[in-house]
């Protein structure tokens, strides 16, 4: 099973791509923003429209601007990243005919109260539908 995980070079990106790198049964390959020195990463903007290495049957979108108060004081960087970039993860996942996609989230997207919660129900909302226009049953 092949296995895209965004936002590599962070922390929940990176302890999945740790943990599923360690089955040595997954191919799995990471992308984020970061430059890192390893074989199975790509240094990617996920708000420019990008293109993949290998076609997935998995994709889990871990990428995202976390930070409440970074959120807060940049907010155009909050929406690239966490609306935009999740409408180019999407993009992807369809293009390629993607059998499963996670989005990760937060209870902050819940009621949200501030920018960073606001744009992590948008990007909920824009999966649910990349879904329903993928036909259902994942993005392939």
């Amino acid at each position: 099973m092949r296995i895209l995980i965004t936002g590599a070079s962070g922390f929940v990106g990176g302890r999945c791509v740790s943990r599923y790198a360690q089955t040595g049964q997954l191919d799995v390959h990471g992308i984020g923003r970061r430059r890192l020195s390893s074989p199975n990463y790509t240094s990617v903007d996920l708000a420019q429209p990008f293109d993949v290495p290998f076609t997935p049957d998995v994709v889990i979108h871990a990428a995202a601007m976390k930070q409440v108060p970074a959120c807060e004081y940049n907010p155009f960087e909050a929406v690239q990243t966490n609306i935009i970039g999740a409408k180019n993860v999407i993009d992807v996942a369809i293009d390629n005919g993607v059998e499963r996609v996670v989005a990760v989230s937060t209870d902050k997207a819940v009621s949200p109260v501030n920018l960073y919660g606001a744009t992590k129900l948008v990007a909920e909302k824009l999966f649910v539908q990349g879904n329903v226009y993928a036909g259902g049953a994942g993005c392939g």
